[in-house]
């Protein structure tokens, strides 16, 4: 299976579990990389958020290097990036799980979604499709995207409503709280029905 096919075939899975995880169906899936992400943000003249702690950590095998004080402030896509992937710190401070992870990418998504809406984001649009670029694949089709585009474009962060799913830690997986997973289809039913 040559790698194309094999990302085809991890996409429809994604949807598969996913779909039944929720009780939707989902037709379509896109994957952006880290290069993609960064240059969305930089296009967007960066995002500011509240980084709820001092992140520290450098690894030179990959050439990570984490380096953000705690504190409402103007990220670069490059330090968004580091906050939203920010785990732990080389001295074994200030360390962070997977929920937190999830809750920081939260928040800068909602953080573009809010720049994307304003006038300077609207202004902006163009540098943002063309950031994304090759940095992105879908199987959606491109009429859809344009679809999705009109329709969304002027959301407003407070319409972003963030439900973690949370669970127990039980190594090497997250058993979800089955509660916590109702609550969140039972959420999403109701936005899918207004």
């Amino acid at each position: 299976m040559s790698g194309e096919q094999a990302e085809l075939a991890a996409k429809e899975e994604l949807r598969k579990m996913f779909g039944k995880m929720f009780g939707i169906p989902i037709d379509y899936a896109a994957t952006i990389n880290f290069k993609g992400f960064i240059d969305v943000v930089d296009a967007l003249g960066g995002v500011t958020v509240d980084v709820d702690m001092d992140m520290r950590y450098v690894d030179r095998a990959d050439g990570t290097n984490i380096n953000l004080s705690k504190g409402v402030q103007k990220l670069n896509g490059q330090q968004a990036l580091d906050f939203i992937r920010y785990r732990k710190s080389n001295d074994g401070k200030n360390m962070s799980d997977d929920f937190s992870r999830n809750k920081r990418q939260g928040e800068v998504l909602a953080a573009i979604a809010d720049k994307l809406k304003s006038f300077g984001g609207a202004a902006k649009l163009g540098s943002v499709i063309s950031a994304v670029g090759d940095n992105m694949k879908t199987d959606m089709p491109s009429s859809e995207i344009t679809q999705l585009f009109t329709t969304y474009f002027g959301i407003d962060k407070d319409n972003i409503e963030y439900i973690p799913l949370q669970g127990d830690w039980k190594s090497p997986y997250v058993y979800l709280n089955a509660a916590r997973l109702e609550e969140a289809r039972a959420a999403l039913a109701a936005r899918m029905a207004e």
